[in-house]
């Protein structure tokens, strides 16, 4: 039998806990930081030695954070949940970087903690499986040795197995969308779906349809389809130019993002879903808060794993391996840059980014004559 270890620093729900889950799991309790041993998680994990553990956290207080902290101290630690009644959501967002699993808010509903339980226990169980070991493959798809790109690489690296949001920011042409695949291609995910949706590119009328589905006879055309929540169940959903979101679709988000659950348009019945969200944006999102702009609750939501991708001007020492890169994918075969060609890249501050880089050098791949690529054939638009 499974064994869940809950520790309540309120004594709020320990008893209805155990009536829930006494018939499916085997469950040791504690009643607070003190008696779990505050800032000993380590030594209450290794004498009970759970395959999860579930902790109720009743007030924003370094108390718990410690525990916490030291919860996810060992190798292997199992995965944790929270229930949290904090009402600042950046101490929720502090414990998910030290490596909790989920986090659910407010009033306990049973068919949501059980089902997060079922879902950490199968976390647990691809985690512990030894898939073939292909992160050097995947790593190779991003091409850069400067210090700024290498720290991206191993943030992207230590990312990709945990199940937290990411937020990617950076400028347009940086390579967001790449870094979002190769982090699904890394993940205990990877067996599943990858689907990537452009928020500002579909009309403010159809994101609810385009995000959560929708049921025949709900509007005009409507049919019954899944939406992009469903599709990339089991997977990772890459919420594109997230930032171009409208506020009326951010609160309808949030929901979903906050109960695992959506509903489609023109039905009332609500679907689970088993999704890891990826945003990206090349907007501000803390300007946009404060503008109002961004609803602040959600900003906190996405972004509990941030990652910034820089600019090709802040890491011009990559413009070699990119250039090198590219031409030897070239589509009129391999071609390589004269000494004038590479210092003329070198010079540009590349406002399109590495999108620019690639356009440019295929330009000058197919209005060469020969494989040696001279600077006159790097034009610039």
């Amino acid at each position: 039998m499974m064994k869940i270890l809950f520790i309540d620093t309120g004594e709020h729900i320990e008893n209805s806990l155990k009536t829930i889950l006494a018939d499916e799991y085997s469950v040791a309790s504690y009643t607070s930081p003190e008696e779990g041993g505050d800032g000993c998680g380590a030594d209450l994990v290794k004498e009970e030695n759970p395959d999860i553990i579930v902790l109720d956290v009743t007030a924003a207080n370094s108390s718990g954070i410690h525990l916490i902290r030291g919860l996810t101290s060992t190798p292997d630690s199992p995965p944790i949940i929270i229930t949290s009644r904090w009402a600042d959501i950046r101490q929720v967002v502090q414990a998910m970087r030290l490596g909790v699993y989920d986090y659910i808010t407010g009033p306990i509903k049973v068919e949501q903690l059980t089902g997060t339980i079922r879902k950490a226990l199968d976390y647990k169980v691809r985690r512990s499986r030894k898939l073939p070991n292909k992160k050097a493959g995947f790593l190779e798809n991003l091409i850069g040795e400067s210090p700024l790109f290498t720290e991206v690489k191993n943030l992207l690296k230590a990312y990709a197995d945990a199940d937290s949001p990411i937020l990617l920011t950076g400028e347009s042409g940086t390579g967001k969308d790449l870094a979002a695949k190769v982090i699904h291609n890394l993940s205990l995910r990877r067996e599943g779906p990858f689907i990537p949706i452009n928020c500002g590119a579909i009309p403010e009328t159809l994101m609810e349809s385009e995000l959560f589905g929708s049921v025949k006879g709900a509007f005009t055309d409507a049919r019954d389809r899944e939406g992009c929540f469903e599709q990339a169940s089991g997977g990772t959903l890459l919420l594109d130019e997230i930032g171009e979101m409208r506020l009326p679709a951010q609160v309808k988000l949030l929901r979903v993002l906050e109960e695992k659950r959506v509903t489609r348009v023109g039905e009332t019945k609500q679907r689970p879903i088993d999704v890891r969200i990826i945003s990206a944006t090349n907007r501000d999102l803390k300007k946009a808060v404060n503008r109002k702009d961004f609803r602040r609750d959600l900003y906190y939501r996405i972004s509990i794993l941030p990652l910034y991708i820089p600019p090709l001007r802040d890491r011009k020492e990559d413009i070699p391996l990119l250039s090198a890169y590219f031409l030897e994918n070239s589509i009129n075969g391999k071609r390589y840059l004269a000494q004038g060609a590479e210092e003329k890249l070198m010079a540009y501050p590349w406002p399109g980014n590495v999108r620019e880089l690639k356009n440019v050098l295929e330009r000058a791949a197919i209005l060469a004559e020969k494989r040696q690529i001279g600077e006159q054939y790097i034009l610039f638009q």
